[in-house]
């Protein structure tokens, strides 16, 4: 089941960010890009900011009550977020998620999603649709390429 996640669920999504992060994508940040992604995307005093500015909605994606995925979208058009647990996945979440938000946004009527891709997940990202704006580029140490999808 997918929902729109609560504030007093951002802690455990950011715990859930952090754990896919150190699993699949530590190895291609610098510590600088380690520090900067864990100060701005698993932030959970800054994610909470934004949600609270109304620039960010945050799903997750529940299993039996167990948060497995987070997504989450900011200013409508980029994506921020997209984890599901290591143990869950193949089961579709990531795709359901995805779905999810580009529904919700082409509904606000955005035309154009944004997102900046970890080498681990272009492949999923290619196979839903999404465009490289560029070949990979690495910013404060944090390595990633950029894609969009026209909704």
């Amino acid at each position: 089941m997918i929902r729109e996640l609560k504030q007093n669920e951002i802690k455990e999504a950011v715990n859930l960010i952090l754990e896919v992060y150190y699993e699949t994508e530590v190895n291609n940040d610098t510590k600088e890009g380690t520090a900067y992604f864990v100060s701005i995307y698993a932030n959970e005093e800054h994610i909470l900011k934004l949600i609270n500015e109304g620039s960010l909605k945050a799903y997750g994606y529940f299993i039996d009550g167990e948060l497995v995925g987070v997504t989450s979208i900011h200013n409508d058009d980029e994506i921020m977020h997209l984890f599901v647990k290591k143990s869950f996945h193949g089961r579709g979440i990531a795709k359901a998620l995805l779905k999810h938000i580009c529904e919700r946004s082409k509904e606000r009527g955005i035309k154009r999603i944004h997102l900046d891709s970890s080498r681990y997940a272009i492949n999923f990202y290619l196979s839903h649709g999404f465009t490289k704006e560029s070949d990979e580029v690495r910013v404060d140490g944090m390595v990633y390429t950029p894609m969009h999808k026209d909704l």
